[in-house]
């Protein structure tokens, strides 16, 4: 008797810690008590990401010809990651898009390639200082954010639209 009140005990104790952690949302990064978890397509700002400018400048100095995995497209259900041109970094590569079906599962983010088989898609924070970017028309890049799972790894910018 005292073995079941003292599982039932630990069972609320541990129901309260995972009810009590503190989520936050910003700019489409889901933070669990302070942590980025996972990206939350219907709260991004813009649908697509670009590889950081540092990421533009590393493959520029390595005379690459194109960005692997340059750019990513969050659909309602799926992730398209393509190669992006060098030169044109927001500009993807024809013949190099694949896609990944995602979902969030007790505040982690898995991909798959075909739906039966999951893996962690790794996040977290890089830069998270807002800044205005851009050339006539500036806009704002939200934050800049690492990627990284199975399939592809990079440091992506979270960007704004003008005038958000």
């Amino acid at each position: 008797m005292k073995l079941k009140t003292i599982l039932i005990l630990f069972a609320f104790i541990i129901i309260f810690c995972i009810a009590s952690a503190k989520e936050e949302t910003k700019w489409g990064v889901v933070f669990i008590d302070g942590k980025a978890a996972y990206i939350d397509p219907t709260q991004l700002d813009m649908s697509e990401m670009g590889v950081s400018n540092n990421i533009i400048t590393k493959n520029k100095i390595a005379n690459n010809k194109s960005i692997k995995n340059g750019k990513i497209i969050w659909a309602q259900d799926r992730i398209i990651v393509s190669d992006s041109n060098i030169d044109s970094p927001t500009i993807s590569i024809s013949g190099t898009r694949i896609e990944y079906k995602y979902k969030v599962d007790h505040n982690v983010m898995f991909l798959s390639e075909d739906g039966k088989t999951w893996e962690v898609l790794q996040i977290s924070i890089v830069d998270d200082k807002e800044k205005q970017i851009g050339g006539k028309f500036k806009y704002p890049q939200h934050m800049i954010i690492h990627l990284k799972c199975k399939w592809f790894e990079n440091d992506y910018a979270l960007i704004g639209t003008i005038g958000s």
